[in-house]
């Protein structure tokens, strides 16, 4: 489990790596990423126990960008198409692979903790390159903030990411 751990952190590097570089991120990385997350969760629970996680959480991102494309819209007056002004396809699709791989009592914290990180690490990168891109890397960056999830786990100073409760206890006692 170790080595699939291990091979998670280096396929977040990657992002990281892509994303800060070139502002979009390799299709191949998106399967490996989804493989090496899913596996420890898989294997560890019941398979209706990862399965509602991976729903709620991915139900989680869907909300947040509808209601995030919902207020632009309004606010604008105008439909614009969210892929190419908004928010990069690429980053949707890192949350969705990262809510597959981790339980929703882990996903929720991270991806809220993650999202004021890249905030910060945005303005951190702008302060010392003036010249980098307006654009956010949320998928680099978020990436870093899970392989450091990940590294936090393998040292024994968080739980496991991939397991908990919460959904499950949903779908049984509902």
């Amino acid at each position: 489990m170790t080595l699939i751990k291990l091979a998670s952190m280096l396929l977040l590097a990657l992002v990281f790596a892509e994303d800060l570089r070139h502002r979009a991120v390799h299709w191949a990385l998106f399967p490996l990423l989804l493989i090496t997350l899913a596996i420890p969760a898989m294997r560890e629970q019941p398979f209706g126990a990862w399965a509602a996680s991976a729903v709620l959480n991915a139900g989680f991102v869907v909300l947040q960008l509808g209601a995030g494309l919902a207020l632009v819209m309004l606010r604008q007056g105008q439909w614009r198409a969210p892929f190419t002004h908004l928010i990069g396809l690429g980053d949707v699709l890192f949350l969705l692979v990262v809510a597959c791989g981790l339980s929703t009592e882990r996903f929720i914290p991270y991806y809220v903790t993650g999202l004021i990180a890249t905030l910060l690490g945005h303005l951190l990168l702008r302060w010392s390159r003036p010249s980098a891109a307006p654009t956010v890397p949320t998928a680099g960056l978020l990436a870093l903030w899970l392989a450091g999830w990940i590294a936090l786990e393998q040292l024994g100073v968080l739980g496991a990411l991939h397991r908990g409760a919460f959904a499950h206890s949903l779908l049984v006692h509902g």
